[in-house]
């Protein structure tokens, strides 16, 4: 028994020093390969990396460790990005595994460049600009390989950003910009993920960048919890689709505004102001002068620059809005007492200015909807259409051409609700209709405003 345990132990001892050189072999055999995808434009697939992704067995770890190795001595090039995507693309390999090789790649790259970006190293703008190709370009199995594969050199080791972000920062403004790009370039990989498995964030960045439908929040870590609550409340209820924000700045904080960034954003930038959230607006002192309660006036500048990004997202989609609401604002500018000069300020009416004109019954309808659809049904009802007509132009750009529409409310703490009703259309010809009716108040409220909407 002795003699069997002994032979055991030698034949282990064997088996294992050849599983070690295996490891190592295949380590080198790796990073040559890397080496060589590096170099140069590849004019034929790589047979050991396409063998490397469709092995069915994949040390994970061990892959990841090899890429660290890697970039000791070597950066991520154009040419990893350019052949990686061939490899994708054209390779005769499963292209979910390459995709997931090349997102697990190009993140290692990303960690080790903010790990060690005190020596020196070459900022790895080649991994990021393909990661955006790669989501850009390719169909949504792919998208999420990379993101698996991202999670893959990521999780259990997130890249360390925040010392960069927050507003006591000492970086200099290339390397902020270099973490918000980080940031915003794996924002659209992380799907139901929480960001923290890849990024670490300053508090404010990472739990809003989580709670608001993947709105980065860059305010260096300055604003109150009411501040966040009040923004949050916003992306929440207004769905990104509508406005199609990507990123919120606090220039007062962090020195870089919507405005300078250099950023490559996957959807609009707003600059958010910096006061304090106990300075109120009295929303009944100016048109329409509907009784309300007031609006802290950090929402009410959120809610405004939100408006005009729903207005610049949604409204060149939807040229017929836009002609009337010119109409409306033609008959009151023609009319001194027009009913609608109740409803907005007369330099916007006179402006002649479509946009700014829905921009502004935007606002009224994020602060209180019901409160100003009341006001002009009681004119509607007096046979005074106008205004209710603008309104109904407002519920429309809400209801992304459907059948229901939003009605909001803003409370005096900045929070923002959204409810759902239904409208009620007046089809023109099959295909062109306009709002002509909304549920309120436990009824449907009709009107034949075809005089106004058949109006040049």
């Amino acid at each position: 028994m002795k003699v069997l345990a002994i032979l055991f132990l030698a034949v282990s001892v064997v088996s294992a020093a050849v599983s070690d050189a295996t490891e190592a072999e295949q380590r080198e055999r790796l990073l040559q390969a890397l080496a060589e995808l590096g170099a140069a434009p590849m004019t034929q697939e790589s047979e050991y990396l396409r063998e490397l992704v469709m092995r069915e067995s994949v040390d994970i770890a061990a892959r990841v460790d090899t890429f660290d190795a890697f970039f000791t001595s070597h950066p991520f090039t154009e040419y990893h990005a350019s052949n990686l995507e061939a490899h994708i693309v054209h390779g005769t390999s499963d292209p979910e595994r390459m995709a997931r090789f090349a997102g697990a790649f190009s993140a290692a790259a990303l960690r080790f460049y903010w790990e060690n970006v005190a020596e020196g190293v070459a900022a790895p703008a080649a991994a990021l600009l393909f990661l955006e190709q790669i989501y850009t370009a390719n169909q949504e199995t792919i998208v999420a390989s990379v993101a698996n594969g991202i999670d893959d050199a990521l999780q259990g080791r997130p890249v360390p950003v925040a010392q960069h972000l927050r507003a006591d920062s000492l970086s200099p403004p290339e390397a902020v910009a270099d973490a918000m790009q980080c940031c915003i370039t794996l924002g659209v990989f992380k799907g139901e993920r929480v960001i923290d498995r890849w990024l670490i964030l300053p508090t404010n960045t990472a739990r809003f960048v989580n709670a608001a439908e993947g709105v980065w929040l860059f305010d260096g870590d300055v604003l109150s919890e009411a501040h966040k609550n009040s923004l949050e409340s916003l992306f929440k209820a207004i769905p990104p689709a509508l406005h199609g924000v990507a990123a919120l700045f606090v220039p007062d904080a962090i020195q870089i505004s919507a405005a300078n960034a250099p950023l490559r954003l996957p959807g609009m930038a707003l600059d958010m102001p910096l006061m304090q959230l106990d300075i109120m607006r009295d929303m009944s002192e100016q048109p329409p002068y509907v009784p309300q309660p007031p609006v802290p006036e950090f929402t009410l500048m959120a809610l405004e620059q939100v408006m005009r990004a729903v207005i610049a997202t949604r409204l060149p989609t939807r040229g017929d809005l836009a002609q009337r609401a010119a109409v409306v604002m033609r008959l009151a500018a023609a009319m001194p007492d027009a009913p609608t000069a109740q409803l907005t300020p007369p330099n916007i009416l006179l402006s002649g200015a479509p946009d700014a004109f829905l921009a502004y019954l935007g606002v009224l309808w994020l602060v209180n909807a019901e409160a100003v659809l009341e006001a002009a049904i009681m004119l509607a009802e007096e046979g005074a259409l106008e205004p209710l007509y603008a309104l109904f132009l407002v519920a429309d750009l809400f209801s992304m051409d459907g059948d229901a529409t939003l009605l909001f409310r803003t409370t005096p703490n900045g929070t923002l609700t959204a409810s759902e009703t239904a409208l009620r259309r007046m089809y023109l010809t099959p295909t062109v209709s306009y709002v002509n009716g909304i549920a309120l108040g436990g009824r449907i409220w009709q009107y034949d405003m075809t005089a106004i909407a058949f109006l040049p």
